[in-house]
């Protein structure tokens, strides 16, 4: 029902948003001093401050009395000092009475010299054993690249032969034993053996052992160890998405290959060279994710499981899975719609790093999978171009039912069906014309897309509907709507 191929093959790894479960790096602890500090998600900018007791603190970046950007202020008496008119914003006794005030946005901790932060304190934070201790390097890069694309970089075992050529990389089958694991529900582990490139052999030696976790939702770590593994070199990167095409990077490194004087520094310049010279010029050259999700992953190499298996288990990827088992139950449209909004909500909370959403509704056929209005043994395909929609019901007794509209798109992912006709063509030939529809006119926005599912949400009712790409297509038309109307004419 839901197979591997599918999953990597046009699947686009949502950005988490500040809502998405699990932790999320705001930034190292050795950055966050005395100055307030502003960072962003896709959906939502945030202030991190230190108070003079060390506690970090997040709040909304826009004061809840008039709006200014709390960043712009000063920590003063552990609180958060708004430049607009001095008032104190924090957890304490000496802030502003009100409420909105003192309330805080989530929970932080600071671990392996990073300050983490997350809205549900529900997951374990991401650990590496082999980062304990002293860390050699760490440092913050802003990779201008989408976080669908980050992702899928750090899970890909082929390019280093290219794109690593000229520091770490060997031939593109160079990973060998590879085996892959889920240790929990949100940790993944790949350990493979790698053949040094000729410059890195004299560090590392001819061969290493590596092993390469990946936290959900956005952290990874790769262990390099040499044969006899007495030696290490431990790259950990925590990531955060800040908008659809912009990725933070945090970057630490524990190396004990490289003992000498000033080692440190030599291992800082090879990160940066690594990060910036080459993953970051590369991932600067992508094309955007909507464009991919049409064009791209059409064909595996060998070791690209991992992304198949990192996609599989996303939480977008399981609620999916949800909502394809309850539209397959024999009840009706608005138990299944009562049943999904609750699935919906959530997976509405994650997103694409598409910002617009509409190019890809448009011009594709959908089968209605979940809706108010949709009986559980029909099959109804919606498709929509720039300015008309048509939706096709096939009947349990062969009626096949026609609607289509006139369709507007209003922006921020909003559209508007309006002028609806109907038509009904029965098994004997006739025609007729239904007076009752559904609704004289509906509007909606998207909330949620994927390569397989979309989610909508009426802007009047309030009610969900999920859709998933046409995999049964009914044959008895052709797919254009120009060709409805023209069929339609000639009747």
């Amino acid at each position: 029902m839901f197979s591997s191929i599918l999953l990597v093959l046009g699947f686009v790894f949502p950005a988490p948003r500040s809502t998405t479960h699990g932790w999320h790096p705001i930034t190292f602890s050795k950055s966050l001093k005395s100055k307030p500090l502003r960072f962003s998600f896709p959906d939502e900018s945030f202030v991190a401050w230190r108070g003079e007791n060390g506690m970090v603190h997040v709040k909304h970046d826009c004061c809840p009395h008039m709006g200014s950007k709390l960043s712009e202020g000063y920590v003063k008496d552990n609180c958060i000092s708004c430049p607009y008119h001095g008032l104190l914003m924090g957890p304490y006794d000496n802030a502003h009475p009100d409420g909105y005030a003192r309330e805080l946005v989530g929970v932080t901790k600071e671990h392996q010299g990073i300050i983490w932060w997350t809205r549900t304190n529900n997951f374990d934070i991401p650990h590496c054993d082999d980062l304990e201790g002293h860390i050699d390097v760490q440092h913050e890069y802003l990779i201008k690249a989408s976080f669908n694309d980050c992702w899928r970089n750090a899970a890909d075992f082929h390019h280093p032969a290219v794109v690593h050529k000229n520091s770490f990389g060997n031939t593109l089958n160079s990973p060998t034993n590879v085996k892959h694991e889920w240790i929990n529900e949100y940790t993944f582990r790949s350990t493979f053996e790698y053949i040094s490139s000729e410059s890195y052999k004299r560090i590392t030696g001819k061969k290493t052992n590596n092993y390469h976790e990946f936290v959900l939702p956005s952290t990874t770590y790769n262990c390099v160890s040499n044969s006899d593994n007495n030696k290490k070199m431990v790259i950990h990167v925590a990531m955060r998405a800040e908008t659809p095409t912009t990725t933070r990077w945090f970057v630490s490194c524990k190396n004990t290959f490289a003992n000498f004087p000033f080692s440190s520094n030599v291992i800082e310049s090879m990160i940066n060279k690594v990060v910036t010279e080459e993953d970051g010029a590369q991932l600067e050259k992508m094309e955007e994710d909507h464009v991919k999700m049409k064009h791209s992953y059409k064909f595996k190499l060998e070791h690209d499981d991992v992304i198949d298996s990192l996609a599989s288990q996303t939480i977008p990827n399981i609620l999916e899975r949800k909502l394809i088992f309850l539209s397959e139950s024999k009840i009706s449209g608005n138990k299944m719609t009562e049943l999904a909004a609750p699935i919906c909500e959530e997976l509405a909370t994650y997103n694409s790093s598409v910002a617009d959403l509409m190019p890809l509704y448009k011009n594709t056929k959908w089968d209605v999978l979940i809706a108010h209005y949709k009986s559980p043994k029909t099959n109804t395909v919606e498709y929509v171009t720039d300015s008309e929609c048509t939706e096709t019901t096939k009947m349990t007794n062969g009626t096949v039912y026609l609607m289509s509209a006139d369709f507007e798109d209003r922006g921020d992912n909003k559209g508007h069906f309006f002028n609806l006709y109907a038509t009904m063509f029965h098994p004997n030939g006739e025609i007729s014309n239904p007076t009752k529809l559904p609704f004289g006119a509906h509007g909606f926005q998207i909330m949620y897309i994927s390569d397989d599912i979309m989610i909508r949400k009426g802007d009047v009712t309030g009610n969900w509907e999920v859709f998933r790409k046409n995999k049964v297509p009914i044959d008895i038309y052709e797919e254009s709507s120009h060709a409805y109307a023209r069929f339609i004419e000639k009747l």
